[in-house]
């Protein structure tokens, strides 16, 4: 006869059976053993339909109520004070009659339980992605030891480029920053690349590290499938949305490679990774998932970065370098307590490609940032310090090419054109008219106001500008003696 049904013992299925005793649905509740204390596998669980239980575990039914319920209860308790026998532990049916539960109304029960489902889902699957990716790692751990072993290790082995993304948090607002540097590699080097691209929607960026010859084909594949689908374009579809279908989009377009001869598969995609945030309004939130191919899974997967306190994600390489410099910069500004980022990770990116030792992070800073809830905005940076070039995108700003952004010194982070004056006078109403009331407001004495917020910083910033270019107006006009309009 065919052993068709479960056979149960106290923590869980151990065998199959050709005979069964039980038809229904029961709690078993393991009975003896070291896993009463240990509690290392599951200890109450769901037994349905026909199988066999030995005698190591006690069968439940509730008389009323969700039988779901009963098993996450039953399987969350501490049992320590109700077991006996220390070489074998044990809990007896008289004993667990004494363990006190809770016990809601049935509606309430049947709430907790589908609740609990479907968060434990959840987390089952991201379990299950993060032992892919182990299974990954330890696959590519075994290959680099054999390369190093039996080949040596090559002086030109293909190294990934480096990015970093970060939640800054200054002054109550929040922005996602994504940074990276400007080197491309895929059999040469170029040192001004661009790596940085503003999906078609403005609520989310995306970057990568490794191979261009991968990266690039994906990417532009991406910006374009976005651009003619006016449900992914449109800012009403969560960027969950579009995490999914860039997840299906990249493993289909890895998975049509045809034609490279003898090598297999995985030595002929390379290596590269992606990383992919910004503005999910259905969570209120910021999100940030970092992306590679997973060859045990067999499709590209995602990993996303931790929301909480202090969200940072670095790709490529010196993985170790980078954590230690970022907390040599949060020690160094007084970070630790606070539990916030300012620009310390972009200060830890520009100290790695100023290192000549990281030969494979190189060229100017690329930079943008995300507003809530959902507003892209690139910036320039002066490279490689702030008495340095102009540099967008990895490229020197010329005539042909001056993009009207901000740029930032690269030793502080600071964004120039942000900065007010420390001092303005006299404030004359001949000068600011209307706003002389304003500007008296954000200087008054003639000094700055520290405490005025972004609003009120940006408007100040734009009067200024707007009587500086008049004035310049005037001057030429003076100059050539013809009146010229502003």
């Amino acid at each position: 006869m065919k052993k068709q049904y479960d056979y149960y013992g106290a923590s869980g299925v151990i065998d199959k059976v050709d005979g069964y005793i039980f038809d229904g649905d029961f709690i078993l509740l393991g009975e003896d053993g070291a896993n009463l204390l240990a509690r290392s596998t599951s200890l109450a669980f769901k037994a349905s339909g026909k199988f066999w239980v030995n005698n190591h575990a006690h069968i439940l039914t509730p008389k009323k109520g969700d039988l779901d319920y009963f098993v996450n209860l039953l399987e969350c308790h501490d049992y320590t004070n109700f077991i006996s026998g220390s070489a074998q532990p044990k809990l007896t049916a008289e004993s667990l009659g004494s363990v006190p539960l809770i016990e809601p109304p049935v509606s309430e029960q049947t709430t907790i339980a589908n609740y609990l489902d479907r968060k434990t889902a959840e987390i089952d699957e991201l379990i299950a992605q993060k032992e892919r990716l182990i299974e990954l790692y330890e696959e590519e751990k075994t290959a680099i030891i054999n390369q190093s072993v039996t080949k040596g290790i090559d002086p030109d082995v293909k190294v990934k480029d480096s990015g970093i993304e970060w939640l800054r948090e200054i002054d109550d607002e929040k922005e996602l920053i994504f940074a990276t540097d400007s080197c491309l590699s895929g059999g040469e080097r170029w040192h001004s690349g661009v790596k940085l691209f503003e999906l078609p929607r403005n609520d989310c960026l995306i970057c990568f590290a490794g191979e261009t010859n991968r990266t690039y084909p994906l990417i532009l594949n991406l910006i374009s499938s976005i651009k003619f689908d006016a449900h992914l374009s449109n800012s009403h579809t969560d960027i969950t949305e579009v995490l999914d279908y860039l997840t299906r989009l990249f493993t289909s377009l890895c998975h049509s490679i045809t034609d490279y001869g003898t090598q297999d598969f995985e030595s002929v995609l390379g290596d590269f990774q992606f990383m992919f945030g910004g503005w999910s309004w259905k969570a209120s939130a910021f999100k940030l998932w970092k992306l590679e191919y997973n060859h045990g899974a067999g499709a590209f997967v995602h990993d996303e970065t931790d929301s909480g306190e202090m969200m940072y994600c670095f790709i490529g390489d010196e993985l170790e370098k980078s954590q230690e410099l970022l907390a040599d910069e949060i020690s160094k500004s007084g970070k630790t307590l606070s539990r916030r980022f300012d620009m310390e990770p972009f200060k830890v990116l520009v100290t790695m490609i100023r290192e000549t030792s990281h030969t494979s992070i190189d060229g100017a800073v690329q930079l943008a940032r995300i507003h809530p809830p959902g507003a892209t905005e690139f910036l320039g940076v002066y490279w490689p310090s702030v008495s340095g070039k102009k540099t967008f995108l990895g490229k020197e700003i010329s005539t042909e090419n001056n993009p009207a952004v901000k740029f930032i010194d690269p030793d502080t982070g600071e964004i120039l054109e942000d900065a007010l004056p420390d001092a303005l006078s006299p404030i004359d109403e001949a000068v600011y008219g209307d706003h002389t009331d304003f500007i008296k407001k954000c200087y008054p004495d003639g000094l700055l106001n520290g405490h005025l917020s972004k609003r009120d910083k940006d408007l100040a910033q734009s009067i200024i500008r707007q009587v500086a270019y008049s004035q310049f107006l005037e001057r030429q006009g003076e100059d050539t003696g013809e009146e010229l309009e502003p």
